[in-house]
């Protein structure tokens, strides 16, 4: 193990949490935009999710968040705590409509744009085709991941503070992963619905 693997943790929907549901539904317009992979233009850009809850009560506390995976949104003061340490995105406003057309706005969601490559896959476990087959029909396969290692080298040549959450490349899920730092916010503010998952002790199957 490396100290990375350590230090950074996998998040996931809490998928035992029944207080209310944080999966969302981007409306059509919002999936139209690639908001999870192009960057966006904060100024002009605001995007929409439909949650499957009755009522929106969850997102007038302070600290929430709700998950279109494995990107998520989360509230003003939530963001305001984690968005100098994005690496490769960006929070863009967002609005979430529940099952009766109630709609809570002042969201931001999780503009995700450009992936870090630091997978070491001569360490990590992982499926690829035993046929040695790299794309189908044009679209590329990207490694079914049974665990994750770092690349030290990777990490260590951007700042701790410029990586505290990131997109991981080269994976099927594009999974989010972030810094013991991040976890301790969410945790000091009891933010709900989300589960964290050490790298180093992360087997693929454990989240659900």
């Amino acid at each position: 193990m490396n100290i990375h693997e350590e230090s950074y943790y996998i998040v996931y929907p809490d998928y035992e949490f029944d207080e209310y549901k944080t999966d969302l539904i981007p409306t059509p317009d919002t999936a139209n935009t690639n908001w999870d992979f192009e960057k966006l233009n904060v100024e002009s850009e605001t995007l929409s999710f439909v949650s499957k809850n009755d009522n929106l009560n969850f997102l007038m506390e302070d600290y929430a968040l709700a998950f279109s995976v494995p990107n998520f949104i989360v509230t003003s003061k939530l963001k305001e705590l984690i968005e100098s340490g994005l690496y490769g995105s960006q929070f863009v406003p967002a609005i979430i409509q529940d099952k009766q057309n109630n709609s809570v706005k002042g969201l931001w969601a999780l503009n995700t744009f450009k992936t870090l490559n630091c997978i070491d896959l001569n360490r990590s476990k992982f499926y690829m085709p035993g046929n040695g087959s790299t794309n189908i029909d044009g679209f590329t396969i990207h490694a079914d991941m049974d665990n994750y290692r770092f690349r030290e080298d990777i990490l260590d040549a951007i700042p701790e503070a410029e990586r505290l959450i990131f997109q991981v490349a080269g994976t099927s899920l594009g999974e989010i992963f972030v810094h013991q730092k991040v976890v301790d916010i969410f945790k000091e503010h009891n933010v709900k619905g989300i589960n964290f998952f050490k790298v180093s002790e992360f087997v693929d199957g454990e989240q659900y």
